[in-house]
């Protein structure tokens, strides 16, 4: 790779021998991702995008995606060969602790000088601890750190004061901690791109294939692209456990309402990704929270560009008729995600979804009557209040939902444990017993030995006043056993394809019972409700725009030769 101004350096959950993580069973089976959850966050391509259009030149390195495709080799063999003036490394989901405190301190005992930045939600709540760490220079705090890391550049290259760069964390030379506050915090966040475009024309530009390869967002992206788009930052909800949360956003990042992008600039960032891909695109956040007049124009101005890419959509609260017929109307295929967490009503409103089942149920008749392709409605196990005959029933309303809206397979149920941990900064983590929740990680050094246990069921952060971590454990398999059986009577999945599942979810089972290490095909890192097997392979040979791809390709060439041209300039100068 070569010499950049900023490295971004997401990192694997831990860099201990992959086979025998404990993460490696139903935690890991919640995201769509392998064990090591090596999806980075999207701020890595806004970042990225925003630096480079004002003259830093910026490489992605995701260290999590070696991890997972070559575990054996080591990240010193990649860094040592990299040169920058400053790596920055997320710490966006505390799944991570472990890898990003690893990091660090393999990169100063590489490159000594080189300054480390620390950013995302969890860095940005546990800024004063991470600070004790010697190897960490810096942490950037807030939501939006586009600009800040902007400003530090500037003052890292050209000399300057490091009072003048907002949201900023650091030692002096003392050793004392001082920081400027948390004040940026943008209301217009249109000039930030989710730009999935410019991983090619970075390549291109610092000519560079490494660079591209180690840019990729996940194991699977080549075979099976998919792009996310995020409407706003922050919001309107308070869901327990969720470190985004309006509380999290908060007191985590002083956003006191949430930033919404313009229509026109969510139309452009989908029409970045759709220039290279023409698989599904992710529309994160709830597009109603704005308003109906703002889908609306979302879609019209989607439907305007006249492209095929599917659209997957993710509500909060239910969604009426409208919004799904203008969807699809829009798009060449809808999906529609939404997390109803119990089949329960009373729980669900406690732990912040306040609709009823028959709201649920209206919704979803509604989008299918609209057209949309898929509708998965998400379960979840560990809410508080719920014990394991709670579970069970939420998978016996499963299969009611089944039989009033599986017949032509386009509602898919799924159930899974809710998180590995309780997010830093949620109403539950900074008030466990409140909410009837016993949290067992509350500092880094606790997420960081939580990461190293070997069975998941040791893995597991909390446990609520009704069910303990066993419990959790033996409900989550129990529960997706029964679920994967009634996809089957519904002629979701074949009887071998569950039968075959089954049969591994209980080796796994029997595994953690007897605290064992899971080593049966880690790699997958998916659950019996998200394997091949039971959801079909997903290999797309023509998921890419091959002349998207190669305008891109001149576009960083472009660049890349206007580059060497003034630096040739300015030696003659």
């Amino acid at each position: 790779m070569k010499s950049v101004d900023l490295l971004l350096l997401h990192p694997p959950t831990t860099f201990r021998s992959p086979t025998r993580l404990g993460l490696h069973n139903m935690i890991a089976a919640s995201v769509p991702s392998t064990p090591v959850f090596e999806i980075y966050p999207l701020g890595f391509l806004s970042i990225g995008e925003y630096l480079e259009r004002h003259g830093y030149h910026v490489s992605i390195c995701n260290l999590a995606l070696l991890n997972a495709v070559m575990p054996s080799i080591r990240p010193e063999a990649i860094l040592q060969h990299t040169t920058a003036r400053m790596v920055g490394i997320d710490l966006h989901w505390a799944t991570h602790v472990d890898g990003v405190l690893e990091l660090t301190k393999i990169i100063k005992s590489i490159h000594p000088d080189t300054h480390i930045v620390v950013g995302g939600f969890t860095a940005s709540y546990f800024w004063q601890e991470l600070l004790n760490y010697p190897e960490i220079d810096f942490v950037m705090r807030g939501d939006s750190t586009e600009y800040p890391l902007l400003c530090l550049l500037d003052v890292l290259k050209n000399g300057g004061n490091l009072e003048e760069v907002p949201n900023l964390s650091w030692r002096d030379k003392t050793g004392e901690i001082r920081t400027t506050g948390l004040e940026w915090v943008p209301d217009n966040i249109d000039d930030y791109r989710t730009d999935y475009s410019w991983i090619i024309r970075s390549a291109a530009r610092h000519f560079d294939p490494v660079n591209l390869v180690m840019s990729i967002p996940y194991r699977d992206w080549l075979t099976n692209p998919s792009a996310a788009v995020l409407t706003q930052r922050g919001c309107p909800n308070d869901c327990l456990l969720c470190g985004g949360s309006a509380y999290a956003y908060l007191n985590v990042c002083n956003r006191r309402q949430p930033a919404v992008k313009s229509p026109a600039a969510v139309v452009r960032d989908i029409a970045s990704a759709a220039r290279i891909m023409r698989t599904r695109i992710f529309l994160g956040s709830d597009m109603q929270d704005p308003g109906e007049d703002y889908y609306q124009e979302v879609f019209q101005r989607f439907k305007s560009l006249r492209i095929n890419n599917p659209l997957i959509l993710e509500v909060i609260q239910p969604a009426p008729f409208e919004f799904f017929e203008s969807a699809v109307e829009s798009a060449s295929s809808v999906t529609l995600h939404m997390s109803a967490e119990t089949h329960d009503e009373s729980l669900r409103m406690q732990f912040g979804r306040k609709y009823t089942n028959a709201a649920l149920e209206q919704m979803i008749e509604a989008a299918m009557d609209a057209g949309v392709k898929t509708v998965r409605i998400f379960f979840g196990i560990g809410l508080p209040g719920q014990n394991e005959t709670s579970v069970m029933k939420t998978v016996d309303y499963c299969g009611k939902l089944l039989n009033r809206f599986g017949h032509d397979r386009r509602f898919i149920p799924f159930i899974s444990i809710l998180a590995p941990y309780i997010e830093p900064g949620s109403l539950a983590f900074d008030d466990p017993e409140r909410y009837s929740y016993r949290n067992f990680c509350s500092t880094l050094e606790d997420y960081r030995n939580s990461m190293r246990q070997h069975s998941w069921a040791q893995t597991i952060g909390y446990e609520t006043l009704d069910m303990d971590r066993t419990t959790l454990v033996d409900a989550t398999y129990k529960a997706t056993i029964a679920l994967n059986r009634l996809l089957e009577m519904n002629s979701q999945i074949t009887r071998s394809n569950r039968l075959h599942e089954e049969e591994r979810l209980k080796r796994e089972w029997y595994a953690v019972q007897e605290n064992k290490s899971s080593r049966t095909r880690w790699l997958i890192g998916e659950s019996s409700i998200y394997t091949s097997r039971v959801r079909g392979f997903l290999i797309k040979p023509y998921a890419f725009r091959p002349l998207g791809i190669l305008r891109e390709v001149c576009v960083g060439l472009r660049n890349f030769f206007r580059d060497s041209f003034a630096g040739e300039a300015r030696k003659v100068k």
